[in-house]
């Protein structure tokens, strides 16, 4: 049986791994791109979705779908209706549906992402209106859909990988409008334990994944084009996960009171139980570690964000900690922080739907994206779970209740 399915994951993943841009609401065999010898063939697994694709093969080149799954055993093919050859689903070949061959038709609204490697200076701003990169069309299965991510990671080339809540992760190539499902739950550890809860996921410079397997307790690391992980970390209830400099793995766990550094399980934040004194965290959420190897903590159940030094055992209050609101002092449930390059802070303050950033030494924030309720609006925020900026400033959020990925570009029209 574990041979049928890693054979079936691994066709899955070679099915997957081409720039294809799916159609929404368009007709079957509509138009769907600049080639007008390109059409909408719908997918055999979605309702009014399909993939874009060439309508000049041959139906005599196209095999049935597995009947039992509609899977294509085929490598690089994908299970479509296409009635004009068959009342049967059949595999299409990738290859036809690749950008290169039917590009997509270019839209008018879309915003330019900043190309600068300046660091963000104190008076950069971002747009508010985010530009879907990843998701946007509902909650579903579908290569083009997430249903609530609860995480994800940003590669140097802009690639988004998403932990999904259907508990699999779907890299999304910058541009593209589909992603690839590189790891799922039916794909198995080294010691044959099949994933049970993705929770988090970072990747290395020579893209090693580390996973948090979360219900396993383990910490999987799977090298690069690889189908199955290794056991790393074992016995350890993570949660959250990040890479220093020098790509040391450091793991929060779901109990919420203690980050750890690895390998060797040293305790760099928290240790000394759940409770809200300076030694003390509460969060099972996501962690930001700095050029100095500081341990920055978005600390959720205390409303506040910490910094803990190398060595120091207690934490430093560098966000919020005036209880649980909207006002600009005060933070309610930060689910997320990063920081950029002169210090400051960035807090995803979940329960207020924003982004806001503290300066060193501040006794508030500004609000830099979001914080106009909660909505699917392209200026709002719903439920977002992570925050990432790629190496020009660009802002992207996780809005896990819109099942989506926005990037807000940054502005620094006003930077010196």
């Amino acid at each position: 049986m574990k041979i049928v399915f890693n054979f079936f994951f691994i066709a899955l993943s070679l099915t997957a791994a081409v720039n294809c841009q799916t159609c929404h609401n368009v007709t079957q065999y509509g138009p769907c791109s600049v080639n007008t010898a390109c059409g909408c063939l719908y997918l055999s697994s979605a309702v009014n979705t399909g993939i874009c694709g060439l309508l000049s093969l041959t139906c005599s080149s196209l095999v049935e779908c597995d009947t039992r799954n509609n899977a294509c055993y085929e490598p690089a093919h994908i299970c479509v209706n296409h009635p004009r050859c068959s009342n049967k689903p059949l595999c299409y070949p990738l290859s036809m549906t690749a950008q290169q061959l039917c590009a997509p038709i270019p839209s008018t609204t879309e915003i330019t992402l900043a190309k600068s490697n300046d660091s963000i200076c104190e008076n950069a701003r971002w747009h508010q209106n985010g530009i879907t990169v990843a998701g946007g069309n509902g909650a579903g299965l579908g290569l083009h859909q997430l249903t609530y991510p609860i995480g994800f990671f940003l590669d140097h080339n802009g690639s988004v990988y998403i932990v999904d809540g259907s508990n699999r992760i779907v890299k999304w190539i910058r541009g593209t409008s589909c992603g690839i499902a590189i790891v799922d739950n039916y794909q198995a550890s080294s010691n044959n334990d099949l994933i049970k809860k993705i929770r988090s996921v970072v990747i290395t410079k020579n893209e090693t994944m580390f996973i948090c397997d979360q219900d396993n307790r383990q910490v999987q690391r799977w090298f690069k084009n690889d189908y199955s992980g290794q056991s790393v970390v074992t016995n350890i209830p993570c949660s959250g996960l990040a890479l220093d400099d020098e790509e040391s793995l450091y793991v929060s766990h779901d109990r919420g009171d203690r980050i750890t550094k690895w390998p060797g399980g040293k305790i760099v934040a928290g240790g000394n139980g759940l409770g809200n004194s300076l030694k003390q965290i509460s969060s099972d959420g996501y962690f930001f570690v700095d050029q100095d190897k500081s341990v920055i903590v978005a600390d959720i159940y205390n409303h506040r964000v910490m910094k803990w030094p190398v060595d120091n055992t207690e934490g430093i209050l560098i966000a919020g900690g005036n209880g649980h609101g909207s006002g600009l002092k005060q933070l309610n449930t930060p689910i997320a922080s990063i920081m950029d390059q002169m210090g400051r802070i960035y807090v995803l303050d979940n329960n207020n739907n924003r982004v806001v950033r503290w300066s060193q030494n501040a006794t508030s924030g500004t609000v830099i994206v979001g914080g106009k309720g909660n909505g699917d609006g392209k200026d709002q925020l719903s439920g977002p779970l992570d925050l990432q900026f790629d190496h020009y400033g660009n802002l992207y959020v996780l809005d896990t209740n819109n099942h989506r990925v926005q990037v807000f570009p940054i502005d620094k029209s006003s930077c010196p």
